[in-house]
């Protein structure tokens, strides 16, 4: 019973991360749209700065995903692990996800790994 309430509590969280992220996507002001700020950095393409960016934002992202992946199956070491080399990186996708998603999620594998005072601090910086 425990593990579905765990389950039904992640699947939750996930679809509000999930719809934040959309949200973001396309924001009710074009000019402030992620889609609008690509668009408007053509020449950023030609210096291949913009590729570069976003390569290094997609592994960032793709690491806060592998944390996700390791929370749901309640491999909270290893969450944690991934959830602080995904906070040291410098080109963080904020526009994708904020961090302080990754600190709540942080602070959740502490509380589940019942490490409380870190689990406050993340929940605090979140």
């Amino acid at each position: 019973m425990g593990k579905q309430i765990q389950m039904h509590q992640f699947k939750y969280k996930f679809e509000v991360v999930s719809s934040k992220i959309k949200e973001n996507l396309y924001l009710n002001n074009p000019n402030e749209s992620l889609m609008y700020q690509y668009q408007s950095n053509v020449a950023d393409l030609d210096s291949f700065s913009m590729q570069r960016r976003l390569g290094k934002q997609l592994n960032a992202f793709a690491e806060f995903i592998s944390g996700l992946y390791f929370f749901q199956n309640t491999k909270y070491d290893e969450a944690i692990s991934i959830f602080d080399k995904s906070l040291e990186l410098d080109e963080w996708a904020q526009e994708l996800v904020g961090k302080q998603v990754l600190y709540y999620y942080r602070g959740s594998s502490y509380l589940y790994s019942q490490e409380f005072e870190k689990a406050i601090d993340d929940y605090t910086e979140a």
